[in-house]
């Protein structure tokens, strides 16, 4: 028995050959484990206390030797042993992260590129699944407060099978994926035969964790209240952004080799290459930037964050080019307090800063090197991969883009593209011909309907936010009354105008449901009369439509009906009559519910409509021919009108009249329960009423003065319909 010594010191015991007991090979075999395990051991125990001056020792004096001794052998070992420390590593050890990736990226120097790819791929696809059992594990703490040890036994292995493919389960520890970025490149580049096959593998397992990164903070982050700004600040987007950044860097490299901006270059290199097709890599590195643009970047906020604030400069110079020139106003402008923060936060933990929109920007730049042209890039139905296709693809083994995440990814690349090129101090993305200017503006807003509209369907409000402003500006380059009738057809393909609608009476956000009202009156005036009077019959014809928005289509009928003969005449009949037919079903007066408030809207903008038309038009003018149908009018809208107004005054002045008389809430509820329950109204009281019996309703926690405030309230709402009804009344006896 004999000791070998380390370089640093370490001493293991090294048996003595016996011809008896084992071969020659044998005992070299034992020999070089013992040594192995001893390095790994020693290499661990340095790593794990930080002493990474040590590490990096031991790595140059008995790895490095041991590697050309014994070939990749330790490599299977050492390499997780890296990645298990960089898993959950704090960001402020900069020095740790910095030698593992040094180690990481020396190792392509020294062992066989295809074995360390392996290698390589295998840990990130292990640092991928431990992340998620890290998560998974943490869940599972937190649920041991409420359901007890044995139930977590027994659902552990449902749940591990059920919420391990789940898409909440982001992942915000990147470190191992960071470190390996540059040794897959390094790889690469050694093994040009082979690139498509070892590209498309490698992509696939990077794209997986790509997809996965955590985005959290946007669906807690409250764009109407809070400072976009402070979005940026958030270590989890801030790590996300960076994670990013370094993935597309990444892909620039390979983009450049294959880019069509210098196909000389690309030749040139895959000369050598009897296997390597570039248009198939071309092929690869697009979906995988198509990937990209679908998660995480369509739910990241885009907006310009660069420092310093382009839109806080502009308005500056605006204001300054107005103002006499002084030795004060030429003076150099600091950013603002928050850009400030934002730049020294990302000081403090040693990242560097970078915006969202940048990222996307990089994207859309390396997809115009791969593809020179937006409008055939929509027609690249190559790209999309088959349900069989992507069903098969269980290991993630390859990249596969579904037609859903094609439209997608086209509708962020669009809207990027388009908010650039409407910003002159933004800098040009791409070459002129990626977006041909000779198309018009019409056409361009054609093309991309099918896009606005998947975006317009999110309810994330930053997906939203994309659709709107991708909307905006195209309408904005179309000069009003110009798009003609049949281009309602298209809007039937892909109705937009419908899906702004629905995002004005359904949609949380005060200022998407603001920006889809404006939207879609611009969409209307850029219409042709005819164009605009089909579209507003056919939202003021149907009963499916929000009263409230037909409100508004109404008093865009207003403005219009005296501007061309289109909205008069016979047309104007059959508005005026379509309309009729909707509130004659919602205000018979011999029902019992109270619709005739539901239709609000409608009623009041329609009384308003015919008394604006009514005054402006004389019956001795009559140049809209309203006159003709005054009888029709009067008959059946006018009257039931009156007897339904009538009629629930008199129900309400009884019940306020009764309601002192009642001493409990048993009372008032018996007394109101079948009108007030059958009224949207008073959806908030019938939620407070509780059942006890099939006939019973009892209120109670619904005050009696809270009750009379909302009954004074509906018999204004009455009073006020009935008021501007005489006056339109009075100008038809007139």
């Amino acid at each position: 028995m004999s000791e070998t010594v380390l370089s640093d010191g370490t001493k293991f015991e090294q048996r003595s050959r016996s011809s008896s007991s084992s071969s020659p090979f044998e005992s070299l075999t034992e020999i070089s484990k013992e040594k192995k395990d001893a390095i790994l051991r020693l290499f661990q125990f340095d790593l794990k206390r930080h002493r990474m001056n040590e590490v990096l020792e031991l790595y140059r004096s008995n790895v490095v030797p041991e590697i050309r001794k014994n070939l990749s052998f330790i490599v299977w070992d050492l390499v997780p042993i890296i990645c298990q420390r960089l898993r959950g590593l704090s960001k402020f050890r900069f020095k740790t992260f910095s030698v593992c990736q040094e180690i990481l990226l020396d190792l392509c120097e020294i062992c066989n590129p295809k074995e360390l790819l392996i290698i390589y791929l295998a840990e990130l696809e292990n640092d991928l699944c431990a992340t998620k059992m890290e998560k998974l594990a943490g869940n599972s703490k937190l649920e041991t407060q409420t359901i007890g040890e044995n139930d977590l036994v027994n659902n552990f292995e449902e749940k591990c099978s059920n919420d391990i493919n789940q898409k909440d389960d982001e992942i915000c520890d990147s470190n191992c994926f960071k470190a390996l970025l540059k040794p897959f490149e390094v790889i690469l580049l050694k093994l040009p035969r082979k690139r498509n096959e070892t590209l498309k593998s490698i992509l696939s397992s990077l794209n997986d964790h790509i997809n996965q990164l955590s985005i959290s903070p946007i669906y807690r982050f409250d764009f109407e209240k809070d400072n976009r700004s402070k979005l940026q600040t958030d270590p989890v987007m801030k790590n996300t952004n960076l994670v990013l950044m370094m993935y597309i860097d990444f892909l620039t490299t390979f983009v450049n080799e294959v880019s069509l901006d210098n196909p000389n270059q690309s030749n040139h290199y895959h000369a050598a290459s009897r296997t390597s097709d570039p248009q198939i890599q071309r092929t690869i590195l697009l979906k995988t930037l198509l990937l990209v643009l679908y998660r995480p970047l369509r739910l990241m906020d885009l907006y310009d964050h660069d420092l310093p604030d382009k839109s806080s400069s502009s308005q500056i110079k605006d204001s300054e080019s107005k103002k006499p020139s002084t030795k004060k106003n030429q003076s150099v402008q600091t950013p603002p307090l928050e850009n400030q923060i934002i730049l020294q936060n990302s000081i403090m933990d040693n990242s560097p800063f970078v915006a969202s929109r940048s990222i996307a920007n990089k994207v859309c730049y390396s997809i115009t090197k791969l593809h020179p042209n937006f409008l055939t890039l929509l027609q690249r139905t190559d790209l999309i991969s088959s349900d069989e296709e992507i069903e098969s693809n269980t290991k993630n083994t390859d990249l596969f883009l579904s037609r859903e995440k094609f439209q997608f990814a086209l509708s962020v690349l669009s809207y990027i593209l388009e908010i650039s090129r409407a910003n002159p101090i933004v800098t040009t993305l791409s070459r002129l011909n990626f977006l041909p200017k000779i198309y018009t503006h019409i056409y361009n807003l054609s093309i991309n309907l099918p896009l606005i509209q998947c975006l317009l369907k999110e309810d994330q409000f930053t997906a939203l936010e994309k659709g709107l402003d991708l909307l905006h500006i195209l309408l904005q380059r179309i000069e009003k009354n110009s798009i003609e009738p049949s281009f309602i057809d298209l809007l039937k393909q892909h109705p937009i105008d419908k899906s702004l609608i629905s995002i004005m009476v359904f949609s949380s956000y005060v200022n998407s449901r603001v920006t889809a009202l404006n939207l879609f009156k611009e969409l209307v005036l850029c219409f042709e009369h005819l164009g605009r009077y089909k579209i507003l019959y056919s939202i003021l014809s149907s009963h499916r439509i929000h009263a409230g928005f037909q409100g508004v289509a109404i008093s865009l009928y207003k403005n219009f009906v005296f501007d061309h003969p289109i909205y008069q005449g016979a047309n104007l009949h059959r508005l005026i009559r379509a309309i009729i037919g909707i509130l004659q079903i919602e205000i018979n007066p011999d029902d019992n519910e109270i619709n005739l408030l539901e239709k609000n809207d409608l009623v009041f903008g329609t009384i308003n409509f015919l008394r604006y038309i009514m005054i402006r038009d004389k019956r001795s003018t009559n140049s809209t021919r309203i006159w003709d149908i005054a009888a029709v009018i009067r008959e059946n809208f006018i009257k039931p009108v009156q007897a339904t107004i009538n009629m629930r005054r008199l129900f309400y002045k009884f019940e306020m009249h009764n309601l002192p008389e009642s001493k409990s809430s048993d009372s008032i509820a018996s007394a109101t329960s079948l009108n007030l329950t059958k009224h949207s109204q008073y959806r908030k009281f019938r939620n407070l009423l509780k059942t006890n019996d099939s006939e019973s309703l009892l209120m109670n926690n619904v005050e009696k003065e809270d009750y009379l405030k909302e009954m004074g309230t509906i018999k204004q709402n009455f009073d006020l319909i009935e008021s501007i009804l005489t006056r339109l009344i009075e100008i038809m006896d007139e």
